[in-house]
Parts: C-alpha cells; sequence; structure tokens
C-alpha cells in the first residue's frame, strides 16, 4: 500500500470533558503497521478501519484522519489520565515529519472582513482567540510534547521545530458554497470540497509552501459533509494532504464552528476559559490537528499499533484535576498559551504511552563508552553499551544511518549494521545531541552495484544501487561524468559528460568499480558543418 499517495487525515473522536454525549461511541479497528513495545523494532499488521472513515497505517485507500464525533469508548473525567490506542506511537523507517511547520489560514464563510488581523489578546472573537492561540502555540509548553517526534530521512534526523508561525491568511466568504463535502466525499460541480478551498485560496494569494498548513475553518452557518453539523456527523476535524496547482504536495485540516452543536466538540459546555464556547471548542481541536500534523503529515511516520497519531492517544483528555484551575466563571483551564488560558487536549511524546500536557525532562547528552564487535560485517548484530538511550532516534556506522534497533535499557542498545554503512566511527543521535565513538568499527569494503537509473537521457541522472558512499567517479560510456552532491549508500546524482556516445554507466568507489549498468544511457546524435548528414535532400517516406 502507497501511504504516500494516500489521503492522511487524522480523526480526534469527540467526548465532552464535563457533559457527556449520549449518542453511542465509534470504536477504532485493530491492527496497522506497528512496532513493538519498546519502540523500535518494526512489524506488519493489518489495516485498521476509524468509524465509518476508511484508514490504514493510519491513512490509506483515500482515507484521512482526525477527530471523530462523538464518544470513543468512554468517557474522560478528571479522575484519571487515560490513553487510548494500542501501545507506543512509534516511528516508521521512511516516514516524514515537517520539522519546520508553517500555517495558512483560512476563515470561511461568514466571518468578519477582519478575521486574520483579529488576533489580540483581549478579543473576544472567535477569530480572535484562535489566531492569537496558534500565533503563539509554536514555542508553548503545551506544544513541547510535540518535539519530541523526528524522522531519519537518508543520513539526516530531523526533530520538530518548538515553531508554527502563521504565514498567510484570507478570508473566504462562501465563494465554494455553504455546503461542502469532506473525508471520502469527492468534489461535484454542485458541492465543492474543502480541499477546493484550499487550491482558490493557493491561486488566490497564498504561497505554495511544502512546509504549510492549510488549515480551514468554517463558519457555523456552513455545512461541511461528515462534520457534526451534517447529516452524516461523524467529526469534529482532521487534517489531510493534497496536490496543490503546480504539482506541490500540501498539507491540509479542517476545523469547524459547531454552532448549536458545539456540545459535541467541545470540553466544556457551562463556560469556557476565554467566554467563547465555540471558539474554545474548536481550540482544542486544532491544537490536535497541527501537531498531528506536524508529526505525521502523511500518515507513515508516527502511530501505535491500532493505527493512532499522537494527539489520538489523548483526545478528550485535559487531565487530572491536580493538572487544572478553575477560574472565576466557573471555567476550567489546564494550559497558558502567550497570554491566555485555554482548555487543551493533552498529548503523547515519541516512543510512549502516556498523555502530557507538557514534555517531559530531557535527558542529558548521550555517550558511547564501548561496542561490540569492533570488526563486523553488514547485517550483524553490534551492541553499543553508553549512557542515556532512553530517546535514541538514529545509530550511525561511519555516518550510515539507520532508525531500526533495540533499546535494551539507558546503557544498552543492539542494532543490526546497516546496508551501505562504511568502516568509521559508531554514533548514537537522540533528542538532546549526538554521541560519537572514539574508536571505529571496521567493516569490508564492498563494490558498488547498479541496480537502475532515471533519466535514460538528459541531466540530473539519478543512480540507485548499493554501496554507493563515497563514491570518486562515474562514467557514460567510458567518459567521465560529475558527480553533484553527496552520495549515498544507494544513490547519487551525476552529470552526464556534454559530448559522448550512447552506452552503459559504471561507478567508482573505495570498494572498486561496478559492473556495467543493464539499461543503456542515450546521448543525442551529434553533427558538424564539415560532416553534414547525407542525403541532403529527398522524397517524403524515403
Amino acid at each position: 500500500m502507497n501511504r504516500l499517495k494516500s489521503a492522511s487525515l487524522a480523526l480526534l473522536v469527540l467526548t465532552s470533558l464535563l457533559v457527556v454525549p449520549t449518542a453511542t461511541s465509534q470504536a477504532a479497528g485493530n491492527g496497522s503497521n506497528s512496532q513493538h513495545s519498546d519502540g523500535q523494532t518494526q512489524s506488519e499488521e493489518t489495516p485498521w478501519s476509524f468509524g465509518d472513515v476508511p484508514g490504514g497505517s493510519p491513512f490509506a485507500n483515500g482515507g484521512h484522519h482526525g477527530v471523530e464525533y462523538p464518544t470513543r469508548e468512554r468517557a474522560r473525567s478528571f479522575a484519571t489520565d487515560s490513553v487510548i490506542g494500542s501501545g507506543n506511537v512509534v516511528y516508521h523507517a521512511n516516514g516524514s515529519i515537517m520539522p519546520d511547520p508553517k500555517v495558512y489560514l483560512i476563515w470561511y464563510g461568514s466571518w468578519a472582513s477582519n478575521a486574520c488581523s483579529d488576533n489580540s489578546i483581549s478579543s473576544t472573537t472567535t477569530p480572535g482567540i484562535i489566531n492569537y492561540m496558534i500565533s503563539n502555540l509554536g514555542n508553548s509548553a503545551w506544544n513541547s510534547v510535540d518535539t519530541s517526534y523526528f524522522h531519519v530521512i537518508g543520513n539526516t534526523v530531523a526533530y520538530v521545530k518548538p515553531t508554527m508561525p502563521i504565514m498567510g491568511c484570507m478570508v473566504n466568504a462562501s465563494v465554494q458554497g455553504t455546503t461542502l463535502n469532506a473525508l471520502t466525499y469527492t468534489s461535484t460541480n454542485a458541492t465543492k470540497s474543502i480541499n477546493d478551498v484550499v487550491t482558490y485560496g493557493l491561486k488566490n494569494g497564498l504561497s505554495t509552501d511544502p512546509n504549510g498548513i492549510y488549515l480551514v475553518l468554517t463558519s457555523a452557518d456552513v455545512v461541511v459533509n461528515g462534520f457534526v453539523n451534517s447529516a452524516t456527523s461523524k467529526f469534529c476535524g482532521y487534517h489531510d494532504n493534497m496536490s496543490a496547482p503546480n504539482g506541490t504536495n500540501v498539507k491540509s485540516a479542517f476545523v469547524g464552528d459547531p454552532g448549536t452543536l458545539v456540545a459535541s466538540c467541545a470540553g466544556q459546555i457551562a463556560a469556557s476559559p476565554n467566554s467563547n464556547i465555540n471558539a474554545d471548542a474548536m481550540a482544542s481541536v486544532i491544537a490536535h490537528e497541527l501537531v498531528e500534523t506536524a508529526s505525521d503529515p502523511l500518515g507513515n511516520a508516527w502511530y501505535d499499533g491500532a493505527g493512532y497519531e499522537n494527539a489520538d492517544k489523548c483526545s478528550w483528555d485535559f487531565g487530572t484535576a491536580s493538572d487544572t484551575t478553575t477560574l472565576a466563571s466557573g471555567a476550567i483551564k489546564n494550559t497558558i498559551i502567550g497570554g491566555r488560558d485555554y482548555l487543551i487536549q493533552q498529548n503523547v511524546e515519541a516512543n510512549t504511552n502516556i498523555c502530557l500536557l507538557t514534555a517531559s525532562a530531557r535527558p542529558s547528552a548521550p555517550t558511547i563508552t564501548s561496542f561490540t564487535p569492533t570488526s563486523s560485517t553488514v547485517g550483524s548484530t553490534v551492541t553499543i553499551t553508553g549512557t542515556n538511550f532512553s530517546t535514541v532516534a538514529a545509530i550511525g556506522f561511519g555516518g550510515v544511518l539507520t532508525p531500526t534497533f533495540t533499546v535494551k535499557s539507558a546503557t544498552s542498545i543492539t542494532v543490526k549494521i546497516p546496508t551501505g554503512a562504511v568502516s568509521g566511527p559508531v554514533t548514537v543521535t537522540t533528542i538532546s545531541g549526538t554521541a560519537t565513538s572514539a574508536a571505529k568499527i571496521t567493516l569490508p569494503v564492498l563494490k558498488p552495484t547498479i541496480t537502475s537509473f532515471t533519466p535514460t537521457f538528459g541531466s540530473p541522472v539519478t543512480i540507485t544501487g548499493t554501496n554507493l558512499l563515497g563514491a570518486t567517479a562515474v562514467t557514460f560510456n567510458g567518459v567521465a561524468g560529475a558527480i553533484t552532491g553527496t552520495p549515498t549508500a544507494t544513490s547519487l546524482t551525476a552529470t552526464p559528460p556534454a559530448i559522448g556516445t550512447t552506452g552503459k554507466i559504471t561507478v567508482t568507489t573505495p570498494g572498486g568499480i561496478s559492473t556495467a549498468s543493464t539499461a543503456t544511457y542515450y546521448f543525442p546524435a551529434t553533427f558538424s558543418a564539415t560532416a553534414p548528414f547525407t542525403p541532403t535532400s529527398g522524397l517524403v517516406g524515403a
């Protein structure tokens, strides 16, 4: 299943904190791609479904992921912290996060014309309360939990940054209509979709940003099929990904004003921290969708054994009584973002299964005291001994990283040497830093191989194979090309020579010269003034 091409929606399951809805619950299904409880060893399980919405790992088959209505299996209360799903939220190899998320707001419907500029700490309007929260969310204590999430792409580890600025905003006065489709619904001539709203924004002033989250916020008079104000009431919000008009993959999210159905999407309905029950209800759902989009934008990076993303596991869990404060109005708040009070659901840190309102204390930087054996081969197991291994993201061998390993304890890790690894220091990377061994591991230098390349004519050419790290030369039918960028163990990019002849490609590394490629690279035919083509005239078709 190709998760990169599937939609990514994070359904937040709805539970009223103080007043529990009487509707029945939609339980999540079992399975998904997951890792064992140590958070490091991958295993493959079956797809899942979330309520009536197609799911996957967690997003496949055109599904989305978000905050579902009504409640899950049980109501929440301030009595206990409870987490749902199956096991830790763990990283799945090659999955992507958004290291530098940015927000683009689309206020859709009958919002005031100043909805984008209303951002005062004293504002009582829904746009003002929401704009202020998002503007200050990135570096808040609440969002610090999400900064524990990372990805390992190539030989780079990247974490979610503690920033989430608003980079653009527009007010759309229902140009696409007052009834919209979402979830598995598609656009029709009569009914446009949330994605159509985003596309309109991208065509009318909003920048196309691969690091952007395009958040559509509908007013209470806009019916969104699948939202709590529609006949197919299922959710309070979701996140997704889509193609922009220029083909760039961008991330989108939707949260609506539930209007008179606010009890379906609110943590409290008698009073709220900002004296605007609908805005405060939207605030928690928005926070849920933003952190899930940052940590799992394509549905292929972070989720548990049941397909739950991080915020899903704490849906409608606002903490215990000790985490909250009752204000003079009778409203309950559990966090301060910027200078305003909010009641926002909790979140879980990477590789954990505990709901938190703020990040746990970060451990000290890791150290490596030894590893065994000191001489080995690709695929063999190495044991690394040191300190502060509780939040490991990746292990490196000669600069080649792997996100697959087993943390035995805070002082011991076992890991299989990844394909493409070369002799050199061993590294351990955590959220607190990277440790580099004093000793070097010795690995055999293997001959490179070429499995494919693209394109078969033109430039640049991307070559895929094995043992390509450290490549020093590429030839095109015997004529040297130029390596561009830094080769990895499995890929390199090269520029063909300006003049050459059609033939095979070879790669040279310290391990030797590869066997010539199976496929052929084609150069265009060349002509000169002194040796022109012949004949110079003839009949059509001759």
